[in-house]
């Protein structure tokens, strides 16, 4: 059996050692194609801009409460704890969403409501603090059973769209 026989012919070769021009010519028109639409939706695509804070309960009416007093609905009223970094973003009427602690989003949901009052001083953690009211129809009674003194994290919506774009650009 001879010993100098090609394992592959030139022809093999050259497809191999040099990929056809049609093949680099899709690959980059793809790689393009989705480079631009990237940029495209980072234009489209819209969210909130958020601030996190720390959230406590310092009232809550029942429905039953609130029949017996007059009032037309349930409300919670509660303090929101804002980082010293974040107070330039904070302003009345703003909407806040909060996450009881121990009630997961997935199964609870999350308390909306909107900010007050925000107080002139810091306290002594150097935290703003603002107060909050949540207010329920009949039919929205919270499914989480509500108790004074209770926490959770609050998420209070400063700008209500921003693009990804703008996100990327701007540094807050």
């Amino acid at each position: 059996m001879p010993n100098n026989f090609e394992i592959r012919s030139r022809e093999v070769q050259d497809v191999l050692g040099r990929p056809p021009a049609w093949i680099i010519r899709a690959g980059i028109s793809l790689v393009l194609v989705i480079l631009a639409l990237f940029v495209l939706l980072s234009f489209i695509l819209k969210f909130p801009e958020l601030v996190y804070a720390d959230f406590e309960i310092t009232q809550y009416t029942t429905a039953q409460q609130a029949a017996v007093d007059g009032n037309s609905s349930p409300f919670v009223l509660g303090n929101i704890y804002i980082n010293q970094e974040d107070i330039r973003k904070i302003a009345p009427k703003q909407e806040v969403r909060i996450l009881v602690d121990g009630f997961p989003k997935s199964e609870y949901g999350y308390l909306v409501g909107e900010i007050l009052e925000v107080a002139d001083s810091l306290n002594a953690g150097q935290q703003l603090r603002a107060s909050v009211s949540i207010t329920f129809e009949e039919e929205e009674s919270p499914n989480i059973p509500l108790k004074v003194g209770m926490h959770g994290d609050a998420m209070i919506v400063y700008k209500s769209s921003t693009s990804v774009f703008q996100r990327i650009s701007n540094k807050d």
